[in-house]
């Protein structure tokens, strides 16, 4: 339906359900022709037609000269070989490249330059880096940082290089309250929204057109009325039905300002590279959310959804640290804008202290900083972990680095932990995720599988001192190419409620993977898994 038709429907005061369910209606043939024509499916399918097509050519037309045709795949393939090798990536994404080089040369080479020398990701790289160059201006003074991590030995070292390699401040005087499932966190969400005064910041990877949004649309355009600045964004894949565009025009017609992050284009869109991920609520400097959570029925368990229940968790944040979130709102935001943010209005706001006790880092991870933040921080929680540790994730795709710090720590006589799906939402990353779960199994790593629904919860917690909430997997597009962030806790209150999350967890929702049951998994997701798990740097 497009924007007139929804404008109109507007003025003879329609209900905004039926506007909301006439908007995406048709939603899945909608995602089938995303997929279709909104990647560089096409290309690739093209490639491996012309490579087919070429092989044929040869051995029906000029079988005499097959050598010719073999030799020089082979000269693409050694050339491919040598340039990746030199390449500064991790060992695991140059196999998942040179497999289907060696075996398929034109498809390979095509795809891999579709793919990795991406021309729209050169440009927001280039954007990224002016923003972030323009907003470190305002980042807190270093002897600062200094000066509250010598109260904090043990975390000192980390939390410096968190401050000088991302820009993530320490900070005290600020709480945080920790929501282990979206039916604790969506009423405190609306009440929040509705204290608003100044502005409304909204960023999520999915937000879907359903019962969850009405309610909170209708406090927006409330707001709006009042006078505050709101604004909605999403990610152009992951809210993924064709009328995105659409939907955002309708929001701006309300008075909210509304931005989808990388459009899709049919064929020249790279949708699985640099996707923003980040999940972040900012109400007037006084609250700010991250977590896993989207906007979605199911992420609430309201009304009847894939799964019988949504296991995900957030984090509501006051006082100083929000400072953080608001930077990397900005981030995002001010990408592809001619006038961008004053951004002082925003990052210097006053932050009335909060009574709280150890210190709160928001922080952001993506593809062009140089610096694998989001993957760093997990290794030294990982590496430090002295009696247990304990993650949540939905997907389970690491690097030999993340499995063989899991498996040492195992091994150090730490009792690691990992809660996982017994159930797949992605049927590729699922069995490819069986085999790590194996692999760490073998080496003394617990492993539990979520029987009461699905989870879509991302954390650590190590030793009751330090945990993680946010939006990062345990997978390469986590820690390599989304735009992430997520919440570091160190010795505050909420770290012992996500301890008694998992504990809850362990008792009564999960059950614990065995050794012998990989073996009785069918043959199919098995041999899925071990064959797909060459490309799940690519997945």
């Amino acid at each position: 339906m497009n924007v007139k038709k929804i404008l109109k429907a507007e003025e003879k005061n329609i209900e905004k359900e039926d506007l909301n369910r006439k908007i995406l209606r048709n939603e899945k043939s909608k995602k089938i022709a995303r997929q279709l024509f909104f990647s560089r499916t096409v290309i690739t399918l093209i490639a491996l037609a012309l490579q087919l097509g070429l092989l044929l050519f040869f051995l029906i037309n000029l079988s005499s000269r097959i050598e010719v045709y073999l030799s020089g795949s082979v000269f693409l393939s050694l050339g491919f070989m040598i340039y990746i090798a030199n390449n500064k990536c991790k060992n695991e994404y140059k196999i998942a490249w040179i497999v289907p080089v060696v075996i398929f040369p034109l498809v390979g080479i095509t795809c891999y330059f579709l793919y990795h020398t991406d021309w729209g990701g050169r440009k927001l790289k280039k954007q990224v880096t002016k923003i972030d160059s323009d907003l470190d201006l305002f980042l807190s003074k270093k002897e600062d940082a200094e000066k509250i991590l010598k109260q904090y030995p043990d975390f000192e070292n980390l939390g410096r290089y968190i401050f000088n390699e991302g820009h993530f401040f320490p900070h005290q005087e600020t709480s945080a309250k920790y929501y282990s499932c979206g039916e604790k966190f969506y009423p405190d969400f609306l009440e929040m929204l509705m204290s608003a005064k100044k502005f409304i910041f909204i960023e999520f990877f999915i937000i879907r057109v359903e019962e969850s949004w009405d309610r909170i649309l209708q406090i927006l355009k409330q707001k709006v009325k009042e006078g505050v600045d709101v604004r909605v964004m999403c990610d152009g894949v992951g809210t993924y039905m064709v009328s995105a565009l659409d939907y955002q025009k309708y929001l701006k017609s309300l008075g909210i300002k509304a931005k989808v992050f990388s459009k899709l284009y049919p064929i020249v869109s790279t949708p699985i590279n640099n996707r923003d991920h980040r999940k972040i609520v900012i109400v007037d400097g006084k609250y700010g959310f991250t977590g896993g959570l989207n906007l979605s029925n199911e992420y609430f368990n309201i009304g009847k959804n894939k799964f019988p229940y949504w296991k995900d968790t957030g984090v509501i944040i006051r006082g100083r640290a929000i400072v953080d979130l608001m930077r990397m709102f900005l981030e995002i935001w001010n990408i592809n804008e001619k006038v961008k943010d004053d951004y002082a209005n925003y990052l210097f706001l006053e932050y009335p202290p909060v009574e709280s006790d150890g210190l709160v880092i928001p922080y952001g991870d993506h593809a062009f900083n140089g610096e694998d933040l989001a993957e760093n921080i997990c290794l030294d929680i990982i590496n430090t972990s002295k009696k247990y540790l304990y993650i949540t994730s939905p997907y389970v795709i690491v690097d030999n680095q993340i499995l063989s710090s899991l498996t040492f720590a195992a091994k150090r006589g730490v009792d690691v932990r990992i809660v996982v799906p017994s159930r797949p939402d992605h049927v590729g990353a699922f069995c490819v995720g069986k085999t790590f779960l194996k692999d760490l199994i073998d080496e003394g790593v617990r492993i539990f599988l979520y029987k009461k629904g699905f989870t879509h919860a991302k954390g650590f917690i190590a030793d009751g001192r330090i945990a993680t909430v946010g939006s990062i997997n345990l997978d390469y597009r986590s820690f390599y190419a989304h735009f992430e962030c997520g919440a570091l806790l160190y010795e505050c209150s909420a770290i012992a409620d996500i301890k008694e999350d998992f504990d809850s967890m362990f008792e009564n929702d999960c059950v614990e993977m065995k050794q012998d049951d990989y073996k009785k998994l069918p043959l199919i997701q098995r041999f899925a898994g071990r064959i797909l798990r060459i490309f799940g740097p690519l997945m």
